[in-house]
């Protein structure tokens, strides 16, 4: 970047960051806008123990920063640290951006005053910059770089256009606009490969990219980030950038129910790695709400597959469960036999205002999320589409399947699927899929198959948000059901009736034909809250359906 081309990014930058200071109400608001939420004592605390493993103390000064240094704690707990493993003889070389002169001024004191505390010699250097545009200019810079860089998407903030009339709305959308320019060129890798709309731009992706531009080629960085960072579907190129050119030594993951970041409702990951050669010997910890941990040495036919999923990582269900996703490779996607079948995904109408749409009478009725259940719908109350404001799709004249998602991954089911029959239009609040085909077997076995264990684990495997979006049902696996179709959907009408067909019969009868043993089906079901009752229930179903050879000779 020229000093021409700096010098007006800089002032876009400016004029950004000015109009949030000048127009945005408290510091919540601030903190939301931004993204500033400042890292968990034990998550910063890991990270910079195993920065301090990975890095190679051979020299007598060593340059280290933190690009996004907030109150500058990362830095604080590095000197404790390094204090506590005996290098109190090695010189750090601090330096420290941040956007607010407070914030560099106060992580400067607190680093001071912590080096004095654990006689540790260093020298600091502060400066109130954007690291997004001051990065270039330090590129390699640093032997060691801590941070954990701002969480926010750069667009147009809810929390501000509540508060806020039209002139001060179209100011700040003028104000991002500018800035994210400048930002989806300058970091073409960590832009989402799709987007709703113009906005998009992920603050924590770039500061990932900058942190790893900052570090020289024997240098180590330990960044701490939203995990979807490392199982989303919008950040591949970024992540192949990092694994591919870089030296992954650990990984940490915590859960949001962990409540780590106040009012942040988000999991999140801390990374430490180095510049060079891409190797699969990564050590992965997973922590729970209570922040007990259990470690994880990938292996490198785990990594390989990892690798083929364009490096996402199965956070939700636990990395030792990678063998047993490996085993449904030998199956094709949902995608795939979607063109086979004629299966079609859509959604059918924007629940935005849904009273103006609705009324007491007429032909087509509204059905929304809470009313589906797992193989059941319960409409109430009865309401009609008014179909003179209303185009109705073509799929409401097909039968269908209907999901929705149900809660936060700690639950026992994270998607509830039925069946609704012809004249019924569903909210967007739910998921939709028909066939081109009045094919009701094959759209009863799909049921069955996505309402199974096996399905969601698949699932969880590959969510970040709550959301079971059709992109992720799409590249679920399944086996090819066209010789068992009739077969698995006579089992469900017969479990619709009550005939002696369960619910854990369906279940394992799934687990069957995906060719799971028993032990294998059991392993599964330890990713969910099955209480030992419904255990038993499945043993007693396993016992029958999973001992034979053959899906046919279990006949009840």
């Amino acid at each position: 970047m020229n000093s021409i081309t700096k010098l007006h990014t800089e002032i876009f930058s400016k004029q950004y960051y000015d109009f949030i200071e000048k127009n945005v109400l408290g510091e919540f608001e601030t903190a939301k806008i931004l993204g500033q939420f400042y890292t968990n004592f034990n998550v910063a605390r890991k990270m910079i123990t195993e920065v301090i493993e990975n890095y190679h103390f051979n020299q007598p000064t060593i340059k280290i920063i933190d690009p996004f240094c907030g109150d500058g704690r990362l830095l604080k707990l590095f000197i404790e640290l390094l204090s506590e493993k005996g290098l109190k003889d090695i010189k750090l070389e601090i330096e420290i951006w941040d956007i607010s002169l407070d914030n560099v001024q106060e992580a400067e004191k607190g680093i001071k005053e912590t080096a004095t505390q654990y006689s540790v010699d260093i020298s600091t250097t502060k400066r109130v910059a954007d690291a997004y545009i001051n990065y270039r200019s330090f590129s390699c810079g640093f032997d060691i770089c801590i941070t954990n860089p701002p969480w926010g998407i750069l667009k147009p903030q809810k929390v501000f256009n509540s508060k806020h009339n039209e002139i001060k709305i179209e100011e700040y959308k003028a104000a991002i606009s500018t800035y994210d320019s400048y930002m989806k060129q300058e970091f073409y890798l960590s832009q989402p490969t799709s987007k709703f709309g113009k906005w998009g731009t992920n603050l924590s992706r770039c500061g990932v990219e900058v942190a790893l531009h900052l570090v020289q080629q024997k240098g180590v960085c330990g960044l701490v980030s939203p995990a979807s960072l490392l199982s989303d579907q919008v950040s591949v190129p970024l992540r192949r950038w990092i694994f591919q050119n870089h030296k992954v030594f650990n990984i940490n993951y915590y859960p949001a129910e962990a409540k780590l970041y106040g009012k942040a409702d988000t999991s999140s990951i801390s990374m430490v790695l180095k510049k060079g050669e891409e190797e699969p010997n990564i050590c992965v910890s997973l922590f729970n709400r209570e922040l007990e941990c259990r470690t994880h040495l990938l292996n490198e036919s785990e990594y390989d597959y990892i690798k083929q999923q364009s490096y996402t990582f199965p956070f939700a269900i636990g990395i030792e469960k990678i063998p047993l996703l490996m085993k449904f490779e030998q199956f094709r996607t949902i995608e795939y036999y979607s063109s086979l079948w004629g299966v079609k995904f859509t959604r059918e109408i924007d629940e935005t205002r849904i009273s103006e749409k609705l009324k007491e009478t007429g032909n087509i009725v509204f059905i929304k999320g809470y009313m589906v259940d797992r193989f059941g719908i319960d409409i109430n109350p009865i309401k009609y589409i008014d179909e003179s404001i209303v185009t109705v799709p073509a799929s409401v004249y097909k039968d269908k399947i209907v999901w929705r998602d149900v809660a936060r991954l700690s639950s026992k089911r994270t998607m509830k699927a039925a069946i609704v029959k012809k004249g019924y239009i569903a909210g967007n609040s739910l998921g939709t899929a028909y066939l081109g085909s009045d094919n009701l077997n094959l759209l009863k076995a799909l049921l069955v198959i996505m309402n199974s264990f096996v399905f969601e684990m698949q699932v969880r495997a590959l969510l970040t948000t709550n959301h079971v979006s059709a992109g992720i049902i799409k590249k679920l696996k399944i086996p090819k059901i066209d010789k068992h179709t009739e077969y698995i959907a006579a089992m469900y009408d017969k479990f619709l009736e009550g005939e002696k067909i369960t619910e854990q019969d369906l279940e394992c009868t799934v687990a069957k034909i995906y060719k799971l043993s028993k032990d294998e089906f059991f392993d599964l079901l330890s990713i969910f809250q099955i209480d030992e009752d419904e255990k038993e229930l499945l043993r007693r179903s396993a016992n029958r359906i999973l001992n034979y050879e053959r899906l046919v000779d279990y006949d009840r």
